[in-house]
């Protein structure tokens, strides 16, 4: 082998290799840019769903807060019907014992 065939040997070998490190950063870089893009969309998807779950927490909240006051005026409506059917047939016997 001559000097000129390993110069030649060496040269081929070197862009080869130059070649295969440039396509592997410009396919990295397109790898990164696509796992960036995906990792944005994934984190806004994210975000807007917990914002909805904060507002259906929020609203849970305020439907807890309000049930005991409920709860005391659904006792209170209870007690005024059993009065109130208590009078009432106390009407019915009053009204029985007249016609009677």
């Amino acid at each position: 082998m001559t000097d000129s065939t390993i110069i030649v040997a060496l040269i081929t070998g070197a862009c080869s290799i130059l070649g295969v490190i440039i396509t592997n950063i410009a396919s990295g870089r397109q790898i990164n840019a696509k796992i960036e893009n995906t990792l944005t969309t994934s984190l806004a998807v994210t975000s807007a769903k917990l914002e909805d779950l904060q507002r259906d927490v929020d609203e849970i909240k305020k439907l807890a807060s309000k049930t005991p006051s409920l709860e005391e005026k659904v006792e209170s409506l209870r007690r005024d019907v059993d009065t109130l059917t208590r009078r009432l047939e106390d009407v019915r016997k009053e009204i029985e014992q007249k016609g009677a």
